[in-house]
């Protein structure tokens, strides 16, 4: 229930709680039995508001717990779905730096093998 329609739901209670009084007071009745059926009245009226406020109440906590079991089951999807994703990236990256050392050995080693195959041979005075 919208708290628009429980704040018209208690103005019609309490309306007819004051209308009910006001038409029993000025009915052509003695005082006393007029304030004994003012008081079944009030007492009827209030335990009908009574078991009305209950109702909306259990209603209320029974969708508030709904929300929050279906709140819950998202945060978990949410959450697995996060963990499967980091764990794939950190299985890319861990995938990527590999490639990355092994093309960096390998052009260092290229690097060296360049190096010796354009390096002019070595003369020493002595020898020649």
């Amino acid at each position: 229930m919208s708290d628009g329609s429980k704040d018209f739901a208690l103005g019609l209670i309490i309306g007819g709680l004051i209308g009910a009084a006001v038409a029993l007071l000025y009915a052509p009745m003695a005082g006393e039995d007029t304030r004994r059926r003012v008081g079944e009245r009030l007492g009827d009226l209030a335990e009908e508001a009574k078991g009305k406020a209950s109702g909306v109440a259990e209603s209320a906590r029974e969708r508030a717990t709904g929300a929050l079991g279906t709140a819950r089951e998202r945060v978990g999807e949410v959450t697995t779905t996060l963990r499967e994703r980091v764990e794939d990236f950190r299985g890319r990256a861990a995938s990527a730096m590999e490639a990355g050392r092994e093309a960096a050995q390998e052009k260092q080693e290229e690097l060296a093998q360049r190096v010796e195959e354009t390096s002019a041979p070595v003369i020493n005075p002595e020898t020649a």
